[in-house]
């Protein structure tokens, strides 16, 4: 929960799941949109996001996973994927806002 300074309004945000929405991102989903997660804003709405330094899990379709993978760089993300003898790398990352009501 955040209070806005000199008043009493106050908003929160929490990530949730949503069945049949969000999902994993795959190779098969190149560049398409997809839902990878959700947020309930209440007293609030996103308008912009920011990748960070760290946090971020890759899973590559060998198996392999890289872990706190660093997706603040504009060029993107690269390393290679001993499992599948082959590189892998996360570029020209975009985002954006819908909203989704449930029924």
């Amino acid at each position: 929960m955040f209070s806005w300074p000199d008043t009493r309004k106050q908003c929160s945000v929490s990530v949730v799941d949503v069945k049949r929405v969000t999902r994993n991102y795959s190779a098969a989903d190149s560049a398409s949109f997809v839902p990878l997660v959700a947020f309930d804003c209440r007293g609030c709405e996103p308008v912009a996001w920011y990748p960070g330094d760290d946090g971020f899990i890759v899973k590559a379709e060998s198996g392999a996973v890289f872990e706190e993978v660093d997706l603040s760089d504009a060029d993107g993300w690269t390393d290679y994927d001993d499992q599948a003898n082959q590189g892998v790398s996360v570029m020209a990352l975009e985002h954006k806002f819908t909203v989704h009501r449930e029924k």
